[in-house]
This record gives structure tokens, sequence and C-alpha cells, in this order.
């Protein structure tokens, strides 16, 4: 019986062996392919920085959230001034050629704060542009509660969402002194959507 099970034993592994020792076996190659044409169609889509500044004019004049006002944002010519390195060594402004420009800076970046009455629960609005068509959807929904060690009542204070709308990004952050309100954030995304249309 003893050999019976050595033999079924070395049966089975060189059965094994010749199966992974065979060498005629191919990958087979599927090369991607890039069509320059879907570039050409979506920059089409794409707003100009014109209609990026006329965007970010109606938010600020007709965006509303339930018990909120708006406080304050970029409401004149705004510059921020990075590390060249941060940008892959693109530009040194946050303006639209990377340089500073003479006179009003062209911002690639705006900003819109709303608090509640109580001013215990803030909402900004960050609004970027960018010149690549990135399409219409939620691209993070950054929710830190419910992760294991962490601070749980702090990480329920604060949520980000970032989305986007052809080539432009936003960036909403609710801070509470509290915990946050996810329906708050919603109405947010759903105002900024329908002046969006």
């Amino acid at each position: 019986m003893r050999i019976f099970k050595i033999l079924i034993i070395l049966s089975t592994v060189s059965v094994f062996l010749v199966g992974c020792s065979n060498s005629d076996s191919k990958i087979a190659e599927n090369p991607t392919k890039i069509e320059g044409k879907k570039t050409t169609e979506n920059t089409k889509k794409i707003l100009s920085y014109a209609e990026y500044q006329k965007l970010f004019e109606a938010l600020k004049s007709n965006l509303k959230i339930s018990n909120f006002e708006l406080k304050n944002g970029t409401f004149t010519g705004d510059l921020t001034i990075v590390d060249k390195d941060l940008t892959y060594n693109k530009r040194q402004y946050l303006t639209l050629n990377g340089e500073l420009d003479n006179g009003v800076p062209k911002t690639t970046q705006e900003l819109l704060i709303f608090e509640n009455k109580n001013q215990s629960t803030q909402i900004s609005i960050r609004i970027a542009f960018t010149q690549n068509y990135i399409g219409e959807d939620i691209i993070d929904w950054s929710m830190l509660s419910g992760l294991s060690n962490i601070n749980e009542k702090l990480s329920e204070m604060s949520e980000i969402v970032t989305f986007s709308y052809k080539n432009i990004i936003f960036i909403i952050h609710q801070i509470s002194e509290s915990k946050k309100d996810i329906e708050i954030t919603k109405e947010v995304i759903r105002n900024i959507q329908k002046i969006t249309k």
C-alpha cells in the first residue's frame, strides 16, 4: 500500500512538471492604441478662461445653501505663488500662463466661503481652471469617519468632495465644530450642478 501511494505521488508530480516545462506557450501581446481624435473632441467641450470667470461670477451671485451665507472669497485679484517643482516645473504662479502677469493676474483658482448663521459650520468651495477636459463626475469623496486608529470625533467634523465639470475642478470642504452634515455637502454639489448646466 505504501509503494502504491508513493507511485501515485510521483506520477502526479511528473505530470505537473511536464505541464510546467512546456516552453512552446506564447504570451499574446495586445498593444494599447491612443487615439488623438478623442482629445480633439474633448477640447471642444472645455470652458475658455473667460467662461470660467463667468461661471465663478454666476456661482458668487447665484449659489445658495440653506441656512448659509456667503462670507468671503477671492473677490479681487488673487495670486498664489508656489515652488515650481510642485507643479512638475510648469509654473511658479497659479495663473493661466504660470507667470506674473502685468495688471490683474489671470488666476486659475477661485474660492467662496459660506458659513451658517451661528458660524459653527463652514463650507469652502475651491474652483480651479485647467486646460484639459476631465469630464463630469465626482473624483473623490473623502470621509474619514469610521476608520480605526484615528481620532473619530475629529474625523466627523470635516469632509472633502472633489468633482469635475468639463475642465473645471470643484473642491468642497465642509468643516464643523460638532459634526459634519453630509446632506449639506450634497445640497452644495446639486446647486453647483444646476448652475453649470
